[in-house]
């Protein structure tokens, strides 16, 4: 992706102090999904590498070298390093700043291929990301305003502040995570709090056994087998 050279726009005082950034670059109007790579070298010397993911938005990238830095290791003291920001000049409750990021030892040996958004179901209360991972596995990870507002779709419910359906590659359900909400569901297996908002985990294998983790009282429903548990 090409950037063209830019100042960061400040604003009154610049407490988060953007004017000592150099070599400023900057990207908007791409609206396409985004794809980062960060490499650093460890204190063992050994080659490490940060992905993160951006999927698409009308958002402004910009890229630049911060002062020398004093905490990112004997390595890199007093030395410059890479930065990235992301700046949008309407509210973020809305549209919220997205990233994925997955740490690895190798520059092409990350799990994760793609992060995007599925727009179908996203609105000025929910956002709905679906991740692709190289062992055909799959996240489909929900973010909540509300927790009164429902996500549905063919296969899946969401009700809550964040919530994660983990598949293998052959699409069999192995993790339903449901942070701070009242449901989550993924074809004929669902988490639903009995009390106020919830945060639980059920994992499954393909033994047909399952572990359930929760911080209050739940309903879980397997394939009509109802098991209420408690926290």
């Amino acid at each position: 992706m090409q950037l063209n050279p830019a100042e960061y726009p400040l604003v009154e005082k610049d407490y988060p102090g953007f004017r000592f950034f150099s070599e400023v670059e900057k990207k908007e109007n791409f609206r396409e999904n985004l794809k980062g790579l960060f490499s650093a070298k460890n204190r063992q010397g050994e080659e490490i590498f940060m992905h993160v993911f951006l999927p698409e938005s009308d958002k402004i990238y910009f890229k630049a070298k911060s002062p020398p830095v004093k905490t990112a290791g004997s390595q890199y003291n007093d030395v410059p390093i890479p930065l990235f920001t992301i700046r949008t000049e309407k509210e973020a409750w809305t549209e919220p700043f997205i990233a994925v990021f997955e740490p690895s030892f190798s520059e092409k040996q990350n799990s994760v291929i793609s992060v995007e958004k599925v727009t179908e179901f996203c609105n000025n209360n929910n956002t709905v990301l679906r991740i692709l991972n190289s062992d055909g596995s799959e996240q489909i990870i929900f973010q909540g305003n509300n927790t009164n507002t429902t996500v549905k779709g063919d296969i899946f419910n969401f009700s809550g502040h964040f919530g994660m359906i983990s598949t293998d590659k052959n699409g069999n359900l192995t993790q339903l995570y449901l942070g701070e909400g009242q449901k989550i569901s993924y074809k004929n297996i669902k988490i639903e709090a009995l009390e106020n908002n919830t945060s639980a985990a059920v994992q499954l294998n393909d033994r047909n056994e399952h572990s359930v983790l929760s911080n209050n009282p739940v309903q879980l429903n397997l394939n009509g087998t109802i098991i209420n548990t408690l926290k």
